[in-house]
């Protein structure tokens, strides 16, 4: 799992590899865990890139998570103003 542009403003990216097709949840979670944004997308066999919007969220660090069938991966964020 791989996020750009790291620090945010408007717009994160995110690019995901996986073996087979499937369904997973992207959750974007402030720094005491609670979900802020959440949104189902379909993966394609090999690389997926998806976005999330962070506009509208105040500045600090956020945690990315990926939840797939072939696992759960997550990484961080910083947004900033």
């Amino acid at each position: 799992l791989t996020l750009f542009p790291n620090p945010a403003t408007d717009l994160l990216y995110f690019d995901y590899a996986t073996e087979e097709a499937a369904e997973a949840t992207v959750l974007l979670m402030d720094a005491s865990g609670r979900t802020l944004r959440r949104e189902e997308m379909g993966l394609e066999a090999g690389a997926n890139r998806g976005k999330v919007d962070v506009r509208g969220l105040p500045a600090g660090m956020y945690t990315l998570r990926l939840i797939a069938p072939d696992g759960v991966q997550a990484a961080k964020v910083m947004v900033v103003r």
